[in-house]
């Protein structure tokens, strides 16, 4: 199964680590692309964050729609992650 949610970070960023822990920790499936490692990826994430790179940079996507958090807090990620049905409200 394909994953609606694509975190792009680098593994030694706390918030990249926080946001990481939180869906680990709620058995939420994504996909982690570390931006030292995929260039294009990298550049990709300067370009929506006006040339400055702002992890981690969150894609969640529910149907058609996109939704981008940049540097989300917890309470953030819950309420984007709420509407894949997959943590209950909190």
């Amino acid at each position: 199964m394909d994953s609606n949610i694509t975190v792009y970070g680098i593994d030694n960023c706390e918030d990249t680590q926080r946001s990481r822990q939180f869906l680990d920790s709620r058995k939420i499936p994504y996909k982690y692309i570390n931006l030292d490692q995929d260039k294009a990826a990298d550049e990709m994430v300067k370009k929506e964050n006006h040339g400055k790179r702002r992890t981690p940079f969150i894609e969640v996507t529910v149907g058609t729609e996109v939704r981008v958090l940049r540097e989300p807090s917890d309470e953030e990620l819950a309420d984007a992650v709420r509407d894949l049905k997959v943590i209950g409200a909190a």
